[in-house]
């Protein structure tokens, strides 16, 4: 699927007409779903509790179904992915390969059935060596196959150890560069591809959020889905013309961030730093799309405006 650059001055209309539709249309659904946005307490770590909400409906809030899917058919990856994913590692087998542009990410994603923790408490490198980074993996309620294998919000986790706030540390610390407009405008495009698909993706919102914004679920209805757009719209820093809708795939990084503070000046732990973006057509040549900054984000819902 080819991106079209839109016309110059239009798209901003656009947006904003779609925006706004979506601030409405998220609140409904908020009272509808309120499941979505669960209330557990905050965990300690860069995953949210993993314990799925009940979906309340499962009534697609689009009537338009396409022909074929718009993110296209599974492509063959190429020999330089083939070559990094048959590595073997000594903490595991990688189910796919992760490449942020922009950023030193650039590694294997691992994966367990059984639950987050097996590689959430692995604090060690690739090569089994003590590492406090730890590793890039998968949550464990993901599919980790081709384009039409994968679930609907395929979600990858990774450690920011950087508490002064570096963006330019190891692991997911580095996908902080997103706060800044000119490096969201730049790097676009981020490569997730498993042994048997070659997947680009279209970065779509970043932000900031508490951990009561479910947007871990790996595979919502289509209401749940919906809201998950919604919210990421409504909370990204910066307004990218990117169309997703509920026939999308996407892709969502996840990892802690240090911004708010709470008692005593230590950092809250109930904050998490996202990137999601939309997987594309194999077909044709994708365009960036324009990006600007977002002058009324939804803030985290512990900060006072």
């Amino acid at each position: 699927m080819q991106t079209t650059k839109p016309a110059s001055g239009s798209w901003r209309h656009r947006f904003l007409k779609r925006f706004s539709f979506l601030l409405v249309l998220g609140a409904l659904l908020a009272a509808t779903l309120s499941a979505c946005t669960p209330s557990q307490p905050a965990q300690p770590s860069d995953v949210i509790s993993s314990s799925a909400p009940v979906s309340s409906s499962s009534k697609s809030v689009e009537d338009y179904i396409p022909e074929k899917p718009p993110y296209g058919d599974p492509k063959v990856p190429d020999k330089a992915i083939t070559d990094k994913l048959s590595q073997t590692f000594k903490v595991g087998k990688a189910y796919g390969w992760l490449t942020v542009p922009g950023t030193t990410i650039d590694n294997a994603v691992l994966y367990s059935p059984k639950n987050n923790n097996v590689y959430l408490d692995q604090r060690v490198n690739y090569e089994g060596n003590w590492d406090y980074s730890g590793l890039i993996f998968a949550d464990f309620r993901n599919n980790l196959g081709n384009r039409t294998e994968l679930k609907r919000n395929t979600v990858i986790y990774g450690h920011n150890i950087e508490v002064g706030g570096s963006n330019n540390g190891a692991r997911f610390s580095q996908l902080l560069k997103y706060e800044d407009l000119e490096f969201a405008k730049k790097n676009q495009f981020i490569t997730f591809s498993t042994p048997t698909d070659e997947m680009v993706w279209q970065v779509f919102a970043t932000f900031t959020t508490d951990t009561n914004f479910y947007y871990i679920e790996t595979d919502p209805t289509d209401d749940e889905l919906q809201f998950i757009i919604s919210e990421a719209f409504q909370r990204s820093e910066h307004m990218f013309d990117v169309d997703v809708t509920t026939h999308d795939k996407i892709l969502t990084l996840s990892t802690c961030t240090y911004k708010y503070k709470g008692a005593l000046g230590k950092a809250r732990e109930d904050q998490r730093f996202v990137v999601m973006a939309k997987l594309l057509s194999p077909e044709g040549t994708p365009l960036p799309a324009e990006v600007i900054k977002n002058e009324n984000p939804k803030l985290p819902s512990f900060v006072k405006k």
